[in-house]
């Protein structure tokens, strides 16, 4: 029973295609394909359903990249100018006081 299945897992082809009749078979297969199937209508069908959903995921992420990067730079600025004017307006209460200081003391 073993020396069977050995036999039949051994036996190979006989003949195996000749270098001629894979050139035609694959010539034949690209006739075929290019001339009964629609190839430009699932090329159109293949753009519509993958390549303008990922663009518009592109579109809409570049906008929201924009905007946050706008964001966070307006409001860094935003918190610079304030704290600049803080800082000279405390700067100009400080020096006015000690010329205060000064003018009661001569």
């Amino acid at each position: 029973m073993a020396d069977e299945q050995d036999e039949v897992l051994e036996k190979k082809p006989d003949a195996p295609l000749a270098w001629w009749a894979k050139i035609l078979l694959g010539a034949a297969g690209i006739y075929l394909i290019s001339t009964k199937t629609p190839i430009l209508e699932i090329l159109n069908l293949f753009f519509y359903i993958v390549m303008v959903p990922i663009g518009l995921l592109m579109s809409i992420g570049l906008i929201s990249s924009g905007s946050v990067q706008a964001f966070s730079r307006g409001w860094g600025n935003m918190l610079n100018d304030v704290k600049n004017k803080i800082e000279d307006k405390v700067s100009e209460k400080v020096q006015n006081h000690e010329e205060s200081k000064r003018t009661k003391a001569a």
